[in-house]
């Protein structure tokens, strides 16, 4: 068999490696009673394969305690095998309902009548397709989702050099982002300067974003670029990452345009204070609860809680569809998780004064022993522009 990812330069991970993750989730599936485990997760199938497929297509992996097999429409069959090293597939055709289609392999392969487990929360697996395979079995599948979840918390440590290697792009786009801003400007101007500066770097493609919000719409979340042309006086909000590998180095900066209100400053000193000390609390060991109280009483002793009414971060990994994984884990209100060494979090508190300003820092950062590793690397402070 040749070395999953052998296509590219830099093959992903190696051999010992994937093995060992399927070795850890044929024990959580164990733990939780599960024989057949089938996932729809994009993000999953390359952390357990290296399937490494843009494709949205209804799509499985299969893991019994003794086999794996991905589930393809047929057409992704060829990057299936280039991607993984793989012969271990099994395709569906376009004529064919693939929910049926999948129940008639389960019945081929003897599986059908033992305990199946589904993951639950990928967004891959619509509601119709849940329950056209429910009825199939004639009973509820077992809620397999943390059967890999939990595997998933730490991040190796060629994991963790990828969201290095991803932090270098990332920086690339915030200095390109700062430099772009000026007054007469598109929000689409600046976020095609970010984006080429990250792909130019070497990046991979962002499967969403970059965010690049401003004006009135800086204080609405999740906002993005539309067109706008950039004023004096605008607060300016940029969320965005690079990509090495499939993996991401989130970051959250912020900006105006020629001059900033004494609020504006005001709510970025409050956030930037906010982050740091969700920073300074941050090490193994420690709840979830203990880092977001961090944050949060410092943005309430500033006066701002009613914009922050919102969790201090969660968990990253794989980029596939999306670099957040909060159901992994997430650094939230109360929460009792306690945090370990080798999890990676993306902190972004972020004030926002609806339709009018918003503001936001963020940092990535790595759980040690003894507190947290920076991963993005980019100068923490409201930058006021001279254009």
């Amino acid at each position: 068999m040749n070395e999953p990812g052998y296509l590219f330069a830099d093959p992903k991970f190696s051999a010992e490696e994937y093995q060992q993750r399927l070795d850890r989730v044929r024990k959580e599936m164990k733990r939780d009673d599960v024989e057949v485990l089938v996932l729809f997760s994009p993000r999953n199938f390359y952390y357990l394969t290296g399937y490494d497929s843009g494709a949205t297509y209804y799509q499985s992996l299969i893991i019994t305690p003794s086999e794996m097999i991905l589930f393809l429409r047929e057409m992704e069959q060829v990057i299936g095998r280039v991607t993984t090293g793989s012969g271990n597939i099994t395709i569906w055709q376009d004529h064919l309902d693939p929910t049926n289609a999948l129940v008639s392999f389960l019945k081929q392969k003897g599986w059908f009548d033992q305990r199946i487990g589904v993951e639950m929360t990928s967004p891959s697996l619509s509601a119709r397709d849940y329950l056209k395979l429910a009825k199939a079995l004639g009973r509820a599948p077992l809620d397999g989702t943390a059967c890999v979840d939990r595997v998933r918390l730490i991040k190796s440590d060629r994991e963790i050099h990828y969201i290095r290697k991803a932090s270098e792009f990332t920086t690339v786009g915030v200095q390109a982002a700062m430099e772009s801003l000026a007054e007469g400007k598109s929000e689409n101007e600046v976020a095609a300067d970010l984006y080429s500066a990250m792909v130019k770097a070497g990046s991979e493609a962002l499967p969403n974003g970059p965010t690049v919000s401003s004006g009135p719409m800086s204080g609405v979340a999740h906002a993005m670029f539309h067109r706008y042309v950039l004023k004096r006086g605008d607060a300016v909000l940029f969320e965005f990452s690079g990509v090495y590998n499939s993996y991401p180095c989130p970051i959250m900066r912020c900006a105006a345009i020629l001059e900033a209100s004494s609020r504006l400053r005001k709510m970025a000193d409050a956030c930037k204070g906010g982050l740091e000390a969700a920073i300074e609390a941050t090490r193994a060991g420690v709840t979830s609860g203990s880092v977001d109280e961090a944050c949060r009483l410092y943005i309430e002793r500033a006066g701002f809680e009613p914009m922050f009414r919102k969790r201090t971060g969660y968990s990253v990994g794989i980029y596939k569809p999306r670099w957040s994984e909060p159901d992994v884990i997430d650094i939230k209100r109360d929460d009792p998780r306690i945090l370990e060494e080798g999890m990676v979090f993306h902190m972004p508190p972020a004030l926002r004064d609806p339709e009018r300003c918003g503001v936001g820092f963020s940092e990535t950062v790595r759980v040690t022993k003894t507190g947290c590793e920076i991963l993005t690397n980019a100068p923490r402070k409201l930058v006021i522009t001279s254009r």
